[in-house]
């Protein structure tokens, strides 16, 4: 039994509730599940003082802390000795068991609804990834499989204009930017109104080497001066902005005015339990608009990709805003 040491990476823990954090170890054997509650053989060590107890009940770790740890599944869920944040505390976490024996699976797998990410290589470091997936602002961010929607999309039709409407950070931003790179051509224009995410948008694109290919526009999609700045129709949109049901269909509008005939229109958070829940309307939010709005339109083609196919339940759609005049010869 090969017995595995590392230390964990700030960078990709995450803060789970309370006095727990969590972090997702696939390199290690199997820890306990509701069968083997004590499976696990890992230790964990705060700046080499070993932490107790192991197979603490999640809800101690929440509350009490204390260096309560637990190894479940292929997360360790864990908790400091004083409470502090072991982000940005300074501390080192040591991790020691036995390794896992085979494939070991990608972190984005073993959370459940995530998928492999395609995107990541040379234009797109996994560094630069990693730490925009645990920037404290992440939260809200774009899925795997949609971000591997967008790049694909991308890479195969070769868009010379994508308007991103509610960039956020640039989670999504930088996958299309890195796969213009790739192409070699075309320009990325992201609507972010809101000054802390404009920031964050900025620096991540300019990190990413991208700014060739990307540029952040801290406006929304109802400014005067879009047109002007985009100077025609676009071939691709991504929608990932309010998720209201009235700004959404004031959202859809405006796509429909700047989408080239042939174009595509991405949407996230359309699944038909997530959406409703986002919309604090309570109208059905951003899948209700996009059903009302596409309803009895023979140009608009929706293809809806949600559970069970699509794993993540805030699924994604897919427009193609086509006439077709006879499939007849």
């Amino acid at each position: 039994m090969e017995i595995l040491s590392t230390t964990l990476d700030p960078k990709t823990i995450e803060h789970e509730s309370g006095c727990c954090f969590r972090a997702i170890i696939p390199a290690f054997r199997q820890g306990d599940d509701s069968e083997y509650p004590d499976r696990s053989q890992l230790e964990l060590f705060e700046d080499d003082r070993p932490l107790r107890p192991a197979h603490s009940l999640h809800d101690d770790i929440r509350h009490l802390g204390g260096g309560r740890y637990s190894h479940w599944g292929d997360s360790l869920y864990f908790s400091s000795s004083d409470q502090s944040d072991p982000r940005s505390s300074g501390r080192k976490y040591l991790v020691r068991g036995p390794k896992r024996e085979g494939l070991i699976p990608h972190p984005s797998v073993v959370r459940g609804h995530e998928v492999v990410p395609s995107f990541i290589g040379s234009v797109l470091p996994q560094t630069l990834v990693d730490e925009m997936g645990s920037h404290p602002e992440a939260a809200g961010k774009s899925s795997w499989g949609t971000r591997n929607v967008l790049h694909a999309f991308v890479l195969a039709m070769r868009p010379t204009l994508f308007l991103e409407v509610g960039a956020h950070i640039g989670s999504a931003s930088v996958v299309v930017g890195a796969a213009m790179k790739a192409n070699g051509f075309g320009t990325l224009y992201c609507l972010e109104p809101q000054d802390h995410y404009f920031t964050l948008l900025q620096f991540f694109v300019e990190k990413a080497g991208l700014s060739d290919f990307v540029k952040p526009l801290q406006m929304l999609s109802t400014s005067r001066e879009l047109d002007s700045i985009l100077g025609d129709q676009v071939d691709m949109i991504y929608l990932d902005a309010d998720h209201s049901y009235s700004a959404a269909s004031a959202d859809l509008r405006i796509c429909e005015r700047l989408l080239r005939e042939n174009g595509l229109l991405f949407l996230d958070d359309v699944g038909p339990e997530v959406s409703p829940s986002l919309d604090p309307e309570g109208r059905g939010g951003v899948r209700q608009a996009l059903l009302d709005w596409s309803k009895g339109r023979a140009d608009l083609h929706v293809i809806f990709l949600e559970p069970p196919a699509w794993l993540n339940p805030c699924g994604m759609a897919i427009v193609c805003r086509q006439r077709v005049l006879s499939r007849q010869r």
